[in-house]
């Protein structure tokens, strides 16, 4: 098995948004993931992330899309759930599993349309 390590370049002002918010765990747990994701299928494998070539192993789509889907329905519950708390509060609240299943699902969508260039003019 083969290692390659990267370096990641990130823009100052992304860093200042979550140094901000002391979200740097977050930024490198979630969010760099997740980008990496829309290109390339990643893995977690102990501290590290393996990056998975699609034509390397078997796609299902199948599989991809009803995961998707379990994804979806659970992002439609939250919003529902933003929603109530708007119409009591007046104030929106977006946390950060919401954001990181919002990413996941639009991560998702844009990879199986990647694949299958006729589902996106479908």
């Amino acid at each position: 098995m083969e290692y390659y390590v990267y370096k990641i370049n990130i823009q100052p002002n992304i860093l200042e948004m979550y140094e901000k918010e002391n979200d740097f765990v977050y930024l490198i747990s979630e969010v760099i993931p997740n980008s990496f994701e829309a290109v390339l299928q990643v893995k977690r494998v102990n501290n590290c992330f393996q990056f998975i070539v699609d034509n390397a192993t078997e796609y299902n789509f199948d599989e991809e899309f009803n995961q998707l889907e379990i994804d979806t329905k659970m992002l439609i519950k939250g919003y529902n759930q933003i929603i109530q708390y708007y119409n009591k509060s007046g104030e929106i609240f977006y946390s950060k599993a919401f954001l990181s299943l919002n990413e996941k699902c639009g991560t998702k969508r844009r990879h199986i349309e990647v694949l299958f260039p006729g589902i996106k003019k479908a």
